[in-house]
Parts: C-alpha cells; structure tokens; sequence
C-alpha cells in the first residue's frame, strides 16, 4: 500500500506486485480485487468486459515501459510494466 502522500496527491485503495517474466497481469489483478472486495475472484465480473486480458498481458509483458489505466469492479485500475497495480476506489 501506497504510504507517503501529498496534498491533491491520490493513494490507492490497493498496491499489488507481480514479476512480469512470470505472472500474467490479468490474474494477478482479478486476485487483487476479490481480496479487496474480499470475495471469490469467480464471482467478478469477467474482466473481459472491461479489458481484453490477453492483449493487457501481452502488452505489459512486451512493453517494459507501459502503463495500462481502466476502470473494473467500481476501482481504476492502474497496471504497470515495471510490476505493480495499483486500485484506486471510484463513487
């Protein structure tokens, strides 16, 4: 979890890291949220219907300098290539 905030500065709900070489982004973060909501990451929404996530693999994968930002289950969702996401609760 992010600690050190300044003011305006937004702090994420959720920090989770993953290594790129070997995780895939998309089921690291479908866990990351189904522990925030704490419930079962099958009961989610199909993360398909907000990204594709094979192409958000992909890209985060291949493309160590990439930031993806999309919003899924009421949190934007921030991924980045250097292996963190990071969840930001939306109203």
């Amino acid at each position: 979890m992010t600690g050190n905030q300044t003011e305006g500065e937004e702090v994420s709900e959720l920090e989770t890291h993953f290594d790129p070489a070997v995780d895939l982004p998309s089921d690291v973060l479908v866990r990351a949220i189904a522990v925030a909501e704490n419930v079962d990451p099958t009961s989610l929404t199909p993360l398909a219907y907000s990204v594709d996530p094979d192409a958000l693999d992909a890209v985060v994968c291949r493309d160590r300098g990439t930031t993806v930002r999309f919003p899924y289950e009421g949190y934007r969702v921030v991924v980045s290539a250097s292996g963190t996401i990071e969840l930001f609760a939306t109203d």
